[in-house]
């Protein structure tokens, strides 16, 4: 059985999001909310069965190229130092980044995958892809004030960590009210958002 890979859960669930649901009908896209084709639920459950199966024999090849690695990285090394033989140093170096490679090559063929799949539902009824505010909608895209909070987040989280040894004396000053400033200020500004939306709501029900 192979182990979690948090990488391949992560490409299955991007490929599950190329299949949306509009105007009454299943839609197949390169990307999440992208211009797409018409697809029957029997063909999606396919391709999104043939997708599951393939992440997982590569989970547990990959698992094997480095168990692969680790051997033959001591085998070749160990004959190396016995030996002085340039092959196999050579051969160990390579042995290194034996995981690495397998894990390119994977990453190609599912991308081939994808794009295997477009080809064959290319001749499927066309669809639009979605607005920008559709996307944002179905959580395909990142709306101006989610990348606003991201970047306070992004912000704060560098403040917080950053050296203040390393700096001098007035910087380790400005930092701690630079640090008190953010954190204030992000929750004043999550405040306010709050009540803004609960007084909007209120005054549409009104």
């Amino acid at each position: 059985m192979a182990a979690p890979n948090p990488s391949l859960e992560r490409e299955l669930q991007g490929f599950t999001a190329c299949f949306r649901a509009q105007s009454g009908h299943l839609i197949f896209s390169t990307a999440p909310g992208g211009e797409g084709r018409v697809v029957s639920e029997d063909e999606a459950v396919g391709f999104w069965c043939d997708y599951a199966a393939l992440a997982h024999r590569h989970a547990r090849r990959f698992g094997l190229s480095v168990w692969a690695s680790v051997v033959l990285l001591i085998l070749f090394g160990t004959l190396g130092v016995k030996y002085k033989a340039p092959l196999f140093m050579g051969l160990a170096l390579l042995s290194m980044f034996g995981w690495w490679f397998t894990a390119i090559a994977q990453r190609i063929i599912r991308a081939r995958f994808k794009y295997r799949v477009w080809e064959t539902v290319a001749h499927h009824t066309p669809v639009r892809a979605l607005t920008r505010d559709e996307k944002i909608a179905r959580g395909f895209a990142l709306s101006a004030r989610q990348w606003l909070g991201l970047g306070v987040a992004l912000i704060v989280y560098s403040a917080l960590n950053a050296p203040s040894r390393a700096l001098p004396p007035v910087w380790r000053d400005l930092q701690t009210v630079a640090i008190g400033v953010l954190i204030y200020g992000s929750i004043v500004g999550l405040l306010a958002y709050g009540a803004f939306r609960l007084v909007r709501r209120l005054r549409g029900r009104g």
